[in-house]
């Protein structure tokens, strides 16, 4: 089926989301509790697997379930740390933070800063992509990512060099 819109409203509310959401909210609440875990002493490996890796296995269920649905499926732990923690992480202040991001999409803050750093040559996308690359959390998934497949490329020719021997 057909989800019937105004350009406006795509267009706005992709920009949102995406910022908010999709790629912005995301993007720094994972590398946020990574490192807070890490300053906490955590080693990076399990740091990067819980507040990275394992968010796909729960967008996934979110996706296929709904919030509820995915609630229903994790272990009451997690739900109801859930309940407690996520209102004290999005609050009134991060609410008030999405209203300034909004405001900014649709007065045109947004596109006309997005426009100047593109006829300028994008130098401050350019900046924030570098920095981004030097997160800890993109270097310890790069070697975390590199010994998985060096993992499984070991399990695939072990698996190729076993003989079946018929009697």
């Amino acid at each position: 089926g057909i989800l019937e819109t105004t350009m406006r409203d795509e267009c706005e509310s992709d920009l949102f989301g995406e910022q908010v959401v999709l790629c912005g909210g995301v993007a720094e609440l994972i590398d946020s509790a990574f490192m807070k875990l890490v300053d906490a002493g955590y080693p990076p490996e399990v740091a990067w697997f819980e507040c990275f890796y394992e968010t796909k296995l729960v967008t996934d269920l979110m996706y296929e379930r709904g919030i509820a649905g995915a609630f229903a499926k994790i272990s009451n732990t997690a739900e109801y740390g859930a309940y407690l923690t996520g209102p004290r992480i999005i609050n009134a202040a991060s609410r008030e933070a999405m209203d300034l991001v909004l405001a900014e999409v649709q007065g045109g803050d947004f596109v006309r800063r997005l426009m100047t750093d593109y006829d300028a040559g994008s130098p401050d996308l350019l900046a924030h992509r570098r920095a981004l690359g030097q997160r800890t959390i993109e270097s310890v998934g790069a070697h975390l990512n590199a010994v998985a497949r060096q993992a499984m490329e070991t399990a695939a020719n072990d698996d190729d060099d076993k003989t079946i021997h018929g009697g």
